[in-house]
């Protein structure tokens, strides 16, 4: 388990969901970028990641770019959202980088920025995980700016 403080935030990822990312961190030089969408729930201040979504056959990968296929993470959000009975949601992206201390790039960022304004979301933020050879990356999306931890 990891915790972080956002803003009035205390998010928590679960270890379910970092053993999931850790599998597809690209440390050999022919390994591709690999995303998903991260599923948890609120409680009060507490912002906890209970799992990942992997990548699957329609999502685009190359070594430097991830393309999740909009249709297959919708029915996972709908499935967890159902089977909880509402209380697991979307809370935003992540994916991997080749590096060892990532960075969101610009189609990062972008994308982010898209996805908070494109599409109903439960909550007034959404986070952007990027996971690293050696290290991961966390931020906020509040409408506004990306905040880094």
């Amino acid at each position: 388990m990891r915790k972080y403080k956002i803003k009035n935030y205390n998010i928590i990822i679960h270890d379910r969901a970092i053993t999931i990312m850790n599998r597809y961190r690209q440390l050999d030089s022919k390994s591709k970028e690999a995303g998903g969408i991260l599923l948890g729930q609120i409680k009060g201040d507490e912002v906890h990641v209970l799992t990942v979504s992997e990548p699957n056959e329609k999502d685009k990968r190359q070594r430097f770019s991830f393309e999740r296929d909009k249709e297959s993470a919708q029915s996972i959000i709908d499935y967890k959202f159902n089977l909880s009975d509402g209380h697991t949601i979307y809370l935003g992206e992540w994916h991997s980088h080749p590096e060892k201390i990532p960075y969101p790039s610009d189609i990062d960022r972008r994308m982010i920025v898209d996805q908070y304004h494109q599409n109903i979301i439960n909550e007034d933020f959404l986070l952007l995980y990027i996971i690293g050879t050696e290290c991961a990356y966390l931020s906020l999306f509040d409408g506004n700016q990306l905040i880094k931890v």
